[in-house]
């Protein structure tokens, strides 16, 4: 998991709180994780621990490692040639396993992205460039392997290529309860109307409902970032 130092109060509506939520963001984002849903999602606040209050906005602007990631990828693909990268050339892999998923239903694309993702080597950042937080793409991924928030980058760049709408898809960023409220990330994807966890850390694709151990912190997308105060 990734070191974040996060703050006291990241959900309050005021200039404040979401300054304390980019802080967060730009310290050191995701960690692998679970569990939320907004208000105006069309999926059902069955999990207590999403229960609390929570604000949005669809200022991404503080959020750079995020909008970064994400500008990074695209160049990356715009320029990705045939040379392989990392062990068994992944990124050729990568593609076979999104055109053979092309067409499938969600709920297989999901399990199947989640599947080859999480089989990619755990490496932290301080380990891959000597810093606490630095936001992967799926390329650079390949090369090094990677720590929480990057294999939930991976997968959402991943099904947002199969379809999937980014309005169906948030990065989470979750207090672990079970390992004294560290922070993790992972993602959390709509499938048929109910909300779905992709976590680097369990092997299989979880229902929201399940999941007991997160807390909500905040989550993003291409959209909007949503921050959760109990």
């Amino acid at each position: 998991m990734s070191t974040v130092h996060t703050p006291r109060n990241v959900s309050t509506p005021s200039t404040t709180g979401w300054s304390r939520v980019a802080t967060l963001t730009l310290a050191g984002f995701l960690a692998a994780a679970v569990m939320f849903f907004s208000a105006s999602s069309a999926m059902a606040l069955t999990n207590p621990l999403l229960s609390g209050r929570q604000t949005s906005s669809s200022d991404l602007a503080p959020f750079t490692k995020w909008t970064s990631v994400l500008s990074r990828y695209e160049a990356q693909q715009a320029s990705a040639g045939s040379e392989c990268m990392g062990q068994g050339c992944l990124n050729k892999k990568w593609e076979e396993l999104l055109a053979e998923l092309e067409g499938k239903d969600v709920e297989t694309q999901v399990t199947e992205v989640n599947k080859f993702f999480n089989s990619i080597t755990y490496v932290t950042d301080q380990k891959n460039y000597g810093s606490s937080d630095y936001w992967q793409t799926p390329y650079e991924m390949f090369t090094r392997g990677g720590d929480c928030e990057d294999y939930a980058i991976a997968k959402y760049i991943s099904l947002k290529r199969l379809g999937v709408s980014e309005s169906d898809m948030r990065i989470l960023v979750v207090r672990d309860q079970s390992l004294g409220g560290i922070i993790h990330a992972i993602l959390e994807v709509d499938v048929d109307g109910e909300a779905k966890i992709l976590d680097n850390q369990a092997k299989s694709v979880k229902s929201v409902a399940s999941i007991t151990r997160y807390n909500p912190v905040f989550a993003i997308n291409e959209q909007k970032w949503w921050a959760y105060n109990k």
